[in-house]
């Protein structure tokens, strides 16, 4: 999982079981053994094929995903039914270049305040 330091730090528990690849401009920087920081999101990648991960998975931030967005095959958004006042966006994508391939619909209830729903994209071929 590659993240930024902030949305490493707001997850109170590094998730188990799960590599954390921390990026961050901090040289000193310091994460619990058996995770990794580094300071580009090249490194990051690097890293992960180094460990030979099959999947990637980016939880954030915004230019960790903006980052990202070039190098993905699939993305995984929940999508909310809601206008929030917010300063941090998910970056703008071209839809054209994406197809939905699941979603799942959600209605509000007492645990959720909006509807939302989980939306698989897969990038599509293009020769």
């Amino acid at each position: 999982m590659i993240m930024g330091r902030k949305t490493f730090e707001s997850l109170k528990n590094p998730l188990p079981g799960r590599t954390h690849i921390v990026i961050t401009s901090n040289f000193n920087y310091k994460v619990p053994e058996g995770h990794e920081v580094v300071h580009s999101f090249e490194d990051a990648l690097g890293i992960g094929r180094q460990k030979k991960l099959n999947k990637i998975f980016i939880l954030g931030g915004a230019e960790i995903y903006k980052l990202a967005l070039p190098y993905s095959q699939e993305m995984i958004i929940t999508e909310i039914e809601a206008k929030p006042e917010a300063d941090t966006f998910f970056p703008d994508f071209d839809i054209k270049d994406w197809v939905i391939t699941e979603a799942n619909n959600h209605r509000k209830d007492k645990k959720n305040q909006f509807d939302y729903a989980f939306v698989t994209y897969k990038r599509k071929n293009i020769a």
